[in-house]
């Protein structure tokens, strides 16, 4: 694909990210599209095929990016642990780093996950994205795993699968009148996701 095409085809996906970021999947009109990009609207046609098919590339992007900044910061959590030779607090610390509530990323994929409950094409795109999202920080484990630093059970696939799972869970504390405070709720992740890396204790010698 000639590189003026992909700039307009990627300018057409980041405005429609900025247009469903402020004002939802509804306010997506092609006309403003175009007009945003310096397009006509044959030309978000010929790339995208339908209004529907641009609402699911410029979701399926959000999604990317949202995961890409939680797997980022993760493995730099999991780089400090391994300079550090354990899991301790400074390792806690950084786990802490992208559960702050300025952090918009797990809302983004929150977003996005919901629209895809009902569209089949999108939740192809968001599986393909988990899946390398799932991948990169495994590769992150397994190099952790390989130094000692920890000894997680299971595979690194399913720790990482599980792990950004229960990263992107925060969301139910963050609600309104949450009984549950998102400092409280840190606290249990940060000992369970230091648990389950560091593995079950050795076992006694007996004798």
């Amino acid at each position: 694909m000639p590189k003026r095409t992909q700039a307009l085809e990627r300018k057409m996906i980041e405005v429609t990210m900025a247009t469903i970021e402020r004002d939802g999947e509804a306010a997506v009109r092609v006309r403003d599209i175009c007009r945003a990009c310096g397009a006509r609207e044959p030309a978000l046609y010929l790339r995208f095929g339908s209004r529907a098919n641009l609402i699911v590339a410029a979701q399926a992007e959000r999604y990317r990016q949202a995961i890409a900044c939680i797997v980022k910061t993760s493995l730099a959590n999991l780089d400090t642990a391994m300079g550090l030779g354990d899991l301790g607090a400074r390792a806690a610390t950084d786990l802490e780093h992208h559960l702050r509530p300025d952090m918009v990323h797990r809302w983004a994929c929150l977003n996005v996950l919901g629209s895809a409950i009902t569209r089949g094409d999108l939740a192809t795109a968001v599986s393909a994205v988990n899946n390398a999202a799932v991948e990169r920080l495994a590769e992150g484990i397994d190099r952790a795993r390989a130094t000692g630093v920890i000894r997680p059970v299971g595979s690194s696939k399913a720790l990482a699968a599980f792990y950004l799972g229960v990263v992107m869970s925060r969301f139910t504390v963050e609600l309104d009148d949450s009984v549950v405070s998102p400092s409280e709720w840190n606290d249990v992740f940060v000992a369970a996701i230091v648990g389950v890396l560091a593995g079950p204790p050795p076992a006694l010698s007996e004798g």
